[in-house]
């Protein structure tokens, strides 16, 4: 090969790889710019939803739960009334009607998914109370 067809061949391939660092460099660019923007618009809707006053709403729901979870069944426990809850039935009688039944019981029932709802319920609640800033 020539000298000439070398150095022709060594700028096309310089050229092409030079071109390409180039595009990438653009395409990269313009991602940063199309995130710098949607972060603008999440700022700004996060900026209106805390002006709409939403805190009294999850004040409003998290009392609301603790009423009805907690507060309400411990009162009716203290009145004599009895808590009806189904016995286990087995699993291919779908309508209870061949197995289980009711059984009365005194007192008060937390039951596993209370204590999980309750436990999100808080968590949810103060995890969103430490990360303000004010």
């Amino acid at each position: 090969m020539t000298p000439e067809l070398l150095s022709l061949l060594a700028g096309g391939a310089s050229g092409f790889v030079m071109k390409l660092i180039a595009s990438q460099q653009a395409h990269q660019a313009a991602m940063f710019e199309r995130s710098l923007i949607g972060a603008k618009a999440d700022d700004l809707s996060a900026d209106r939803a805390a002006k709409r006053g939403g805190i009294w709403m999850r004040r409003f729901l998290v009392v609301s739960i603790m009423l009805a979870v907690i507060y309400f069944p411990l009162l009716v426990s203290f009145t004599g009334v009895t808590t009806v809850i189904e016995t286990e039935r087995a699993p291919w009688d779908l309508l209870g009607i061949f197995t289980g039944g009711f059984e009365s019981i005194q007192g008060y029932l937390i039951m596993p998914e209370v204590r999980t709802a309750v436990m999100a319920i808080i968590g949810f609640y103060f995890g969103q109370g430490t990360i303000r800033s004010r």
